[in-house]
């Protein structure tokens, strides 16, 4: 029998694997200089067979096959043992060398997205792309998936149980949602002034004041660091390692302002695990929605709203002075939450953001059903955005090349951003029965949010199910009808009007 020492030193050789491509892909998208990227794919490369070989080694069989009907083992124990087996399945049924192309072919394909939206030229990426999107069809069927349903099997890794069939009927209801606020906004709202867009706020002010705000939040910075990236990202080295990255835009500092809170959130999510499941699921966070939630709720019900503009307020005043002379938190209020459809995902507001997310789901069903192919994926973008935004992108680096998920072979990951929204907004709902967030935002007592969060969802890592967590906090499964209900309540105060969303 293999005792529970050893199977932790396993669990852990297989973390620290993980951690060391981690620290391998920050490295390329923060620092690296881009004549490392033909040696830095062969050490990805390598890495990941080392992982893959880790995972699939056959001791793991004898202490899969019997770890139920041991009496040595705690309920968490089991529990890690139940987790790793379903993850070791799919790992095992993936040849190596199949894991190790996909590495390199992506490690390949970063290199090749960041020289084509440099150029705007989509043609400068496809190649690449190709060979990723072929290798991840090699990979569907591995697992098991036929072809038709091949999306299925990428949805399901980044959220397990998701399927198409799941997420259309929440996808629908969503949609319906955002489009009834959207065309109320715009037969009925007055745009806000954004005359403080006018103006540049340098670099190393706005990077003082998103490196105070951290803390202030609860993100340890002797735990974890800010770096600068093109398009922002958190990464997770060690428990006590975490990093987050923004971008700066010297005419608008709400920008990285926004962009730390977002990844602020999932870095308070990765850095509230518990110390004595380091190296186990029970240190992971339960599926990419859920991670999703934290930090759009740190970004948009928290930081965009009134009372923390009010806290904030003084201190972005000492700091940009004077250039955010005659502004006021309620006119920043406005400004922030403007409703407006726009070209970069990263940056749309909280109404439009999810169609941002259904073009993209939409574009990656017709891929993987066979519809379409990569290269008819520009036009369908283009057509799509037209169709659900009313905009038609100017150039392909604001189009189809703005996002690096593709590059990575991240397909299926985009609904994710969608159920983060939706799960944000379910907290928020649930923790308003218990707390005063508005007095404690307006105050800059975020500590009793962070605690919340951490109790209900942090301390618990995987122990539960995305489904079973959402019930077992809220009292009711994953439901579009509080992200209207939140929606109402935001921009009716922000533009004076009335929602009907019932």
């Amino acid at each position: 029998m293999v005792s529970w020492e050893d199977i932790s030193a396993r669990l852990k050789e297989i973390s620290l694997l993980e951690k060391t491509l981690a620290l391998l892909s920050w490295d390329q998208e923060t620092y690296m200089p881009p004549s490392g990227a033909r040696v830095r794919s062969e050490e990805i490369s390598l890495v990941v067979r080392l992982w893959h070989e880790r995972i699939c080694d056959p001791v793991w069989d004898e202490i899969l096959n019997s770890f139920v009907s041991r009496d040595d083992l705690s309920t968490d124990q089991k529990r890690i043992l139940e987790i790793f087996k379903r993850d070791r399945d799919k790992e095992v049924k993936i040849p190596v060398d199949l894991a190790t192309a996909l590495a390199t072919a992506v490690s390949e394909a970063f290199q090749a997205w960041h020289e084509a939206k440099k150029a705007s030229d989509f043609s400068l990426f496809l190649p690449a792309l190709d060979k990723v999107f072929q290798l991840s069809l090699v990979k569907a069927a591995a697992l098991g998936y036929e072809r038709q349903r091949a999306y299925d099997a990428f949805l399901d890794l980044h959220e397990e149980g998701l399927t198409e069939e799941v997420f259309d009927p929440i996808a629908h209801e969503t949609l319906g949602i955002m489009q009834r606020v959207r065309e109320a906004i715009q037969e009925k709202g007055t745009p806000p002034a954004k005359d403080f867009l006018r103006q540049v706020y340098p670099r190393e002010k706005q990077k003082s004041l998103c490196e105070w705000l951290l803390p202030c939040l609860g993100f340890d910075t002797q735990r974890g660091r800010l770096d600068t990236s093109p398009h922002p990202f958190s990464t997770t080295l060690a428990r006590d390692d975490v990093r987050l990255t923004t971008r700066y835009d010297e005419h608008d500092p709400f920008v990285a302002l926004y962009g730390v809170l977002h990844e602020a959130g999932h870095g308070l999510y990765e850095q509230g695990f518990l110390s004595e499941w380091e190296h186990t699921p029970l240190a992971q966070a339960v599926s990419l929605g859920i991670h999703e939630s934290q930090s759009r709720f740190w970004e948009n019900q928290i930081g965009r709203s009134l009372e923390f503009l009010e806290w904030i307020w003084p201190t972005m005043q000492h700091i940009f002075s004077p250039l955010l002379d005659g502004w006021t938190p309620q006119k920043i209020f406005h400004a922030v939450n403007e409703v407006k459809p726009s070209l970069i995902r990263t940056e749309a507001d909280e109404v439009t953001y999810g169609l941002h997310i259904l073009v993209r789901y939409e574009i990656e069903k017709k891929l993987f059903h066979g519809e379409i192919g990569l290269g008819d994926a520009p036009e369908v973008w283009n057509s799509l955005y037209h169709q659900y935004l009313g905009i038609t992108p100017p150039d392909e680096a604001r189009g189809i090349l703005q996002d690096i998920h593709w590059s990575h072979g991240s397909f299926g990951y985009f609904p994710t951003y969608l159920l983060g929204n939706l799960y944000a907004a379910q907290w928020y709902a649930t923790m308003q029965k218990t707390l005063d967030i508005s007095s404690l935002v307006k105050k800059g007592e975020f500590g009793p949010l962070l605690q919340w969060m951490r109790e209900n969802i942090h301390y618990h890592g995987r122990r539960y199910e995305a489904e079973v967590l959402v019930k077992r906090i809220s009292g009711e499964p994953l439901r579009p009808r509080f992200f209207a209900q939140y929606l109402k309540g935001r921009y009716e105060a922000v533009y004076g009007i009335s929602l009907s969303l019932s």
